[in-house]
């Protein structure tokens, strides 16, 4: 019996493993007015399938998603447009049925940012020299599979004259392109990405490996203020505190 079980499982992830990942490409230039384009293309097989907007977000324990500031969502084949259905009773999910011969299927859709300032990671964090993007309120996912072993590809294209930072490593950039590395669905969630036009990166463990660093973005005068208290912290305090988070991981991570 336990035998018949592990095979039923093992054929359920074998059906769902992704033979590339779902690509996201989102197009911040226009988030000076608080809008996100994006497009993906995901890999499928034909039949009914479920795609869900995330809604528990991690670190915020509640259904936080911002579902309402998501619009525009059209799925496609090539050029052929694949009808899909919301469902009635809970907004995050969206019913399609993969056409025959389709191994793959691009979404488009929009994001606008709010300027509200109450919630969490979906509060206001979008000016015209500023924003931080959070890759949950820019994408769909399967549902059914965990997010471990979803995998995902994003590339962003930032405003003329900003800079950025993101744990993510970066696989390629060229000018206001970047593309990142592969990664699960659930390390693309937790790596937000900063960016703006006033920016200072300051190196927290000068020569040693792996590199640590602190992304400022803030208005001008405030940068210059926070280029000195910073200096003189972190070159007190900042092995110290690199040497603390490193100890920290690994003890919790045993």
């Amino acid at each position: 019996m336990n035998r018949i079980i592990l095979f039923l499982c093992l054929t359920a992830l074998a059906l769902f493993a992704q033979t590339s990942p779902t690509t996201v490409s989102v197009d911040a230039t226009d988030c000076t007015r608080r809008l996100y384009h994006v497009k993906m293309t995901m890999p499928v097989k034909p039949g009914p399938l479920t795609l869900l907007y995330p809604e528990w977000i991690p670190g915020e324990h509640g259904p936080t998603g911002p579902v309402t500031d998501l619009v525009n969502v059209r799925i496609t084949s090539g050029s052929k447009a694949i009808p899909w259905r919301r469902d009635l009773n809970d907004m995050y999910t969206f019913a399609l049925d993969v056409p025959q011969g389709v191994s793959a299927i691009e979404i488009a859709l929009d994001y606008i940012a709010t300027p509200e300032s109450s919630g969490f990671s979906s509060a206001a964090s979008t000016t015209d020299k500023l924003a931080i993007l959070s890759w949950n309120q820019m994408l769909l996912y399967p549902k059914g599979i965990p997010t471990d072993q979803l995998k995902y590809q994003a590339d962003l294209t930032v405003p003329a004259g900003w800079r950025y930072a993101s744990a993510l490593p970066i696989e390629t950039e060229s000018g206001r392109h970047i593309q990142f590395q592969p990664a699960s669905l659930t390390t693309l969630v937790d790596s937000p990405v900063l960016m703006g036009v006033y920016f200072k990166t300051v190196d927290l463990s000068p020569g040693t490996t792996p590199p640590h660093y602190l992304h400022i973005a803030a208005p001008p005068k405030s940068l210059q203020m926070r280029s000195l208290t910073t200096g003189i912290w972190f070159r007190k305090r900042g092995p110290c505190l690199v040497r603390a988070t490193i100890a920290t991981i690994t003890s919790c991570s045993l």
